[in-house]
């Protein structure tokens, strides 16, 4: 292969990081696979949380990026790596990433491909940074979202080479459980803000107080583990509502469980709703901007979707789902044609078309 390929990342993995990183090494390991050169360029030193293709160059540049004046120097980094390959194409996921990317590789011959990775009308948090990242996402030589309703949202010049990827499944995920559920919910996610934990817990001492022989597990990492462990403390909730960290082999744990529950704020497409619908359990989501679970689940066929915010539909939809034996077998079965849809294979050729003109396909 003759296209140079390189993505830029802050981190490879650590609390605080979601999807994006899986989605990056997921697709650095196909395009090596098919014989491109691959490198990764890692800002800051970090664990790396995925598998990566031994033919992967990973360069690590030791920076330390916690305000927004530290970026100048990771800049300054890549821009002198990329320099010495003309030509080459850049993965740039997230809006800060894409958008430095592109400042960064004017003058270059780069083409940078930018990825919005969440709700672009949410993050970055700056407004002032938004309509900069607005306007850059315009100038890329191609730009990818995860639902319909975030390329929408961008100005046409932008939209113009702009597409829709969702993200792929994990592949060999376990196939969907056939029996006998166990009474406990589950959530698996980074711990922050974004995903409006304390909604979730309060919805669930509402269903424990009706059916007290069930349980909520929440997997996961994140910089408010504290916060949220002492949020369920608070309410007097932690005998039933239970954190779980991080777990290795988390889909295999939770195979059986009655459901899985997502009470995000906002949301691009989340990794963990994909996931637990392609195993089979029966999801209850918050409909959220920019639209991921709406795109995915068709209201009471293959999922449920409640209100952003309001714990009292969650808890509705939870006894509904404890409560009916039947939707949840509906639920399960349909929930699982997910991974289907979005097969790693079919997710990563259109990443890969992205690399090419129509002309050259």
């Amino acid at each position: 292969m003759n296209k140079e390929v390189f993505f830029v990342i802050g981190s490879l993995g650590g609390k605080g990081w979601g999807g994006a990183h899986r989605v990056i090494c997921i697709l650095a390991n196909y395009l090596a696979e098919k014989g491109y050169p691959v490198t990764i360029i890692v800002w800051r030193d970090s664990p790396v949380d995925y598998p990566l293709n031994h033919a992967i160059n990973l360069i690590w540049l030791h920076c330390n990026v916690k305000r927004e004046i530290d970026m100048i120097e990771p800049c300054i980094k890549t821009r002198r790596i990329l320099k010495q390959h003309p030509g080459a194409y850049l993965y740039a996921f997230m809006s800060r990433m894409a958008t430095y990317a592109r400042i960064y590789t004017i003058g270059l011959n780069i083409k940078v491909i930018g990825s919005e990775r969440t709700d672009p009308r949410t993050e970055p948090h700056n407004a002032i940074f938004r309509l900069i990242r607005d306007y850059m996402f315009g100038f890329m030589y191609k730009t990818v979202y995860q639902t319909p309703d975030a390329l929408a949202y961008f100005p046409k010049r932008a939209q113009k080479n702009g597409c829709v990827i969702p993200n792929p499944i994990t592949p060999n995920l376990p196939k969907r459980f056939e029996g006998i559920r166990r009474k406990e919910f589950v959530t698996f996610c980074r711990i922050d803000k974004q995903k409006n934990l304390p909604m979730m817990i309060d919805s669930f001492v509402q269903v424990h107080s009706k059916y007290p022989e069930y349980k909520l597990r929440i997997y996961g990492t994140g910089l408010i583990e504290t916060e949220i462990m002492d949020y369920i403390k608070k309410k007097q909730a932690d005998k039933y509502i239970i954190m779980e960290g991080f777990a290795s082999k988390v889909h295999e744990g939770i195979l059986d469980c009655t459901g899985f529950l997502s009470s995000s704020d906002y949301e691009g497409l989340s990794n963990s709703m994909l996931e637990a619908m392609a195993i089979g359990l029966p999801c209850v989501c918050t409909d959220c901007p920019i639209g991921g679970a709406h795109m995915m689940i068709q209201d009471g066929i293959n999922g449920l979707l409640v209100p952003v915010g309001d714990s009292n539909a969650m808890t509705a939809a939870i006894i509904r789902l404890i409560e009916n034996d039947d939707l949840r077998y509906r639920l399960s079965i349909e929930a699982e044609k997910v991974k289907q849809l979005l097969d790693e294979n079919i997710i990563c050729k259109k990443w890969e078309s992205l690399l090419y003109e129509e002309n050259e396909k």
